[in-house]
């Protein structure tokens, strides 16, 4: 299995075998992590843990007309729109018309909205499932075309799919990487491959076939496998066995799905489990990326091209780089199969030898060894007995830890041990052994040496001596310099984003497109489709969209209506101005803030109704973050922060204003404040926030944007949980919080916060929460509960919709039970906000595009075309997006009691989002959720020193201690 060659890599005999050929370019240095012109063949790589993924547009374009001004479409060689997005550029084919929405979908749309409006609502069941079926359509708006990310997948209604359940004794649980290469292994057996047969692999425990395979006397089919790694020509003589069994577990008939798709409620076909097509579908769909051999796979259906050239990938520093690939995910709507292809954008490890990336990050010891652990490497000083280089892929646990460096990583010269095949007399260094026994002269010996073994049964070599193995993802969070990195490569035009998707993204999918003129390519890759009685369409969709109109924002004796969604407050007064007495401001550290400044600041909170009153003391405090010997730690910030504080509470100071050094915070940054330009502005976002904290209200809307929220008796919810970040220490603590609005203009939102079990979706004491939320409703309110409580629950998934409603729905209810009279039960609305999806749009029209990033104009909903197809939801981009494609918020309802209407329900969702108090803007999602999202991110900062502790070396076992945790719960209750 292994190859060279100039250009070309290697690749085996096994449906993912990958060869280990190289070319003859040289070794490539700190700044060409993936080298140029040449191919390298990889091994399986595990797939598993939560990756680095930013969303995000790639690629440039280089079309044949120039770059317009704002709102141009601008057309490309082959009949598509490509050129580099600048300004207000839309997608565009060029010289093609727009394709319209498929009327035959908006027919069966409106049919089944017919059914269900003839059905008695509280007898529906919807596909096994109890989310409420949508009342109707949007009608609200201008009407508009959109193109989106989605394409078609047509099915041959008298083809079916097998469904396999894969055994693998003994279980390798605790390595994906290694269950994966057995279902490798076991795919390119002949059993599987007979008569012409396909078969598609979850790599995971799952096989879907498109013929029935030939099952032994029991039923089942029984093999085994002797593990092979993908750099070895034969077994190793101690290679573990394994025995595989093979059983049907099910059948897939698309007759039956497309019935299903085609139905209305009243009809048998509408009570179809779809579960089983679907993750056939998927497993298919990812066929053709998991056998490229220049494809490497990740989580979720992401799947990222091999980047050959530098300008394939972007160096995020420390010893990462950010690389562009793809996501793709079957997806079903009303009459049809979809599939969502986006682009995406995850960070890697460069393809170099471990000191070089080591030299990359930089960092403390025990830093470094977190940033290598887990990582496999090619070990590059081993020969056959024929004298030929062999490769050997190992996992590295960590640095090298033996008792003679007390603890601390070794290097090749402090490191010795006995080795009676080079010197029986005396132990030896690891720099003498590799010297002696390979005769390599080491040339960075002062190294920490890796340990490629176990804790218990080490195995050292020198960081010089292993290569990375290419397109490893890193599953850790990105410090905050690489984040910025990779929120700006991943951020592409729409038009760019889309140009990349049809052009890349189709071919790594397998997916031939109209401008593909390679034949004997689209064969291949219609065919790897075709066996299993499916075809995607390369064409993108189009849907019907709509752009609400955006709402008055209303001040105290003005209105503003701004533009795209954003507004300045110049000349205005907040809403309901809180007169800020007893106010002071202090520095930190070195931060520091003049008389002028303060008098800005002062002006500002005069202009909007909140006093002229000095602070007091005038001098303000000071925040000293240095010891008796000038030293700055972390004791002496924190003493230094404490100190302060109480001398604040003893002055009786109500609020403070936290003047930082110039470092990115929520709080106020020194530098910022003391700019002239831009002050006034600043100093206004300050302001804003100072309102909000003494319980104002920054600005309002009008009663007929807001509909039945105007009744004042409905309480507004946000509901969010926060998990821990990547590279947190085990059983780390989830953050859950609940925000509730307590005036009837929707302005202030106190909170209820939680740590609970680590990685728990669901919110654990929720009914708590929620009780707390009441009372302040009820404290706040003339001592009476709402009537109606409108719901917005951030961070759920597609999957967890039906356990929001067995879990957190009845918690809910007991609440309900426990303070309110049995007959004066409220009613509950709850509605699922999702952001974290892969559906963008593109607009079809210049007109309707923001005229700066091409992207749709804010207010544009979408709620036909490629929404649920028994469910109720709908896409909302409320916001104006700075930069990169606009990402809509889906909102899905899944439960409805107050049984509100289509248009109702979109206009106050986007209504609501002009109420966002710390902005005169829009916002992206309704801000009952975003408050909850900050919430958790507040308690994330509580718990700061527990959960990014210095546990030690890789692998000590530490784990999150609750009892000694400095906060679990009891913060915001007032």
């Amino acid at each position: 299995m292994s190859g060279q060659g100039p250009g070309g890599r290697g690749r085996g005999d096994a449906p993912r075998g990958r060869g280990q050929g190289r070319g003859n370019n040289p070794t490539r240095g700190p700044n060409q992590p993936f080298g140029g012109g040449t191919g390298r063949g990889r091994g399986d790589n595990p797939p598993g843990g939560p990756s680095q993924a930013f969303g995000g547009g790639a690629g440039r374009g280089r079309g044949d007309n120039p770059p317009g001004g704002s709102g141009q479409a601008f057309g490309g060689g082959a009949g598509r729109g490509r050129g580099r997005g600048a300004g207000g550029e839309i997608f565009a084919h060029k010289g093609d018309p727009i394709p319209q929405p498929n009327k035959d979908v908006t027919v069966q749309e409106n049919k089944v909205v017919a059914s269900n409006q003839e059905l008695s609502l509280g007898g529906l069941s919807l596909s096994s499932s109890r989310l409420p079926p949508r009342p109707g359509y949007g009608t609200e708006g201008r009407g508009i075309i959109l193109r989106t990310n989605y394409f078609a997948m047509i099915t041959n209604s008298k083809a079916r799919l097998y469904k396999y359940n894969v055994d693998i004794k003994p279980d390798p649980e605790e390595s994906k990487r290694k269950r994966r290469r057995i279902m490798s292994l076991l795919l390119s057996r002949e059993e599987l491959r007979s008569n012409g047969n396909a078969v598609a692999s979850d790599y995971a425990k799952t096989l879907i076939a498109a013929k029935e395979l030939r099952m032994g006397k029991d039923g089942d089919i029984k093999l085994s496998i002797k593990y092979l790694e993908v750099e070895e020509s034969v077994p190793r003589p101690n290679a573990t066995t394994y025995a595989i069994t093979i059983s049907l577990t099910g059948t897939v008939v698309f007759r039956e799905l497309m019935d299903y798709l085609q139905s209305t409620a009243s009809d048998q076909a509408a009570s179809y489990d779809k579960g089983d097509a679907i993750q056939a579908m998927n497993i298919v769909m990812a066929r053709f990326p998991n056998i490229s051999s220049d494809v490497y796979p990740s989580t979720g259906n992401k799947f990222f091209p091999y980047p050959t050239k530098k300008k394939d990938y972007k160096d995020l520093g420390e010893g990462l780089i950010a690389v562009r690939g793809y996501y793709a995910s079957v997806r079903t709507s009303t009459l049809r199969a979809l599939v969502n292809i986006n682009a995406q954008t995850s960070a890697f490890y460069p393809e170099c030898d471990v000191k070089t990336l080591m030299d990359l990050h930089g960092g403390t010891s025990q830093m470094l060894e977190n940033f290598i652990s887990k990582l496999r490497v090619r070990v590059t000083h081993l020969k056959n007995q024929k004298g030929e280089k062999e490769d050997r892929v190992k996992t590295i646990y960590g640095f090298s830890h033996p008792p003679q460096t007390q603890g601390h990583a070794g290097n090749s010269v402090q490191i010795k041990f006995q080795c009676d095949a080079v010197d029986p007399s005396k132990p030896i260094s690891v720099q003498e052994y590799f010297a002696k026994q390979y005769g390599i002269s080491l040339k960075s010996p002062q190294a920490a040496c890796l340990n490629v073994g176990t804790k218990t049964q080490p195995r050292y070599i020198p960081p010089e001596l292993c290569d990375v193995v290419p397109g490893q993802v890193f599953r850790r969070k990105l410090s905050d310099r690489q984040t910025a990195v990779m929120i700006t490569y991943a951020a592409q035009p729409p038009a760019v984003n889309a140009d990349k998707i049809l052009n890349e993204g189709l071919a790594v999918m397998g997916v031939s497109h109209p401008d593909n003129n390679d034949a004997q390519n689209e064969i291949m890759m219609n065919k790897t489709f075709s066996q299993f009685g499916l075809k995607v369409l390369g064409s993108m969709l189009t849907v019907p969209g709509r752009i609400l109109v955006s709402p008055v924002v209303k001040y105290r004796g003005s209105t503003e209506n701004g533009t795209g969604g954003s507004w300045n407050m110049i000349k205005k007064t907040f809403t309901v101005p809180i007169r800020t007495k007893d106010w002071s401001f202090m520095t930190i550290g070195q931060a520091t803030i003049g008389a002028a400044q303060i008098s800005a600041f002062q002006t500002a909170l005069r202009s909007y109704g909140l006093g002229d009153e000095k602070p007091k003391p005038p001098r303000g405090f000071q925040a000293n973050l240095l010891d008796a010997q000038g030293r700055q730690h972390e004791e002496s910030i924190d003493r230094g922060i404490d100190r302060a504080l109480n001398q604040a509470s003893k002055e009786k100071v109500k609020i403070l204003l936290v003047v930082l050094p110039s470092v990115h915070t929520v709080c106020s940054v020194g530098s910022k404040l003391s700019k002239e330009k831009g002050q006034p502005q600043y100093c206004a976002n300050v302001a804003l926030k100072f309102n909000l904290k003494c319980g104002g209200v920054n600005q309002s809307l009008p009663d007929d944007k807001l509909s039945f929220l105007n009744r004042g008796d409905c309480m507004v919810v946000g509901i969010d949980v926060t998990h821990p970040s990547p590279g947190s220490i085990e059983g780390a603590p989830s953050i859950a919080g609940v925000v509730a609005s307590i005036d009837s203009q929707y302005a202030q939102f106190p909170a209820s916060i939680r740590a609970q079990k680590s990685r728990q979706e669901m919110v654990q004491y929720l009914q708590d929460m929620v009780e707390e939320r009441l009372k302040l409703w009820q404290k706040k309110n003339r001592n009476a509960f709402p009537a109606n409580i409108l719901v917005y629950r951030d961070g759920v998934s597609e999957g967890q919709y039906e356990t929001v409603l067995t879990e957190e729905l009845p918690a809910f209810k007991k609440a309900f039970e426990k303070l309110y009279p049995v007959k004066q039960q409220p009613k509950l609305t709850i509605i699922i906000v999702g952001k974290r999806h892969h559906t963008r749009f593109f607009p079809t029209n210049p007109k309707d595009a923001d005229p700066k990033t091409g992207n749709p104009m804010n207010g544009t909903v979408v709620d036909r075309g490629v929404t649920m197809e028994k469910g109720w939801d709908f896409f909302l981009q409320a916001h104006t997006a700075l930069q990169g494609t606009a990402r809509p918020a889906h909102y899905v309802i899944v439960h409805d009691e107050m049984k509100l209407g289509a248009n109702q329900l979109e206009q106050v969702t986007h209504s609501l989002c002009y109420l966002f108090g710390r902005a005169t803007k829009a916002v992206s999602i309704c801000p009952p959720a975003y408050y909850a999202d900050l919430l958790c991110e507040r308690g994330r900062c509580y718990l700061n020193k527990a959960l990014n502790a210095d546990v030690g070396s890789v692998g000590s076992g530490v784990q999150f201690n609750w009892n000694a945790s400095p906060w679990v719960s009891g913060v915001h209750r007032k």
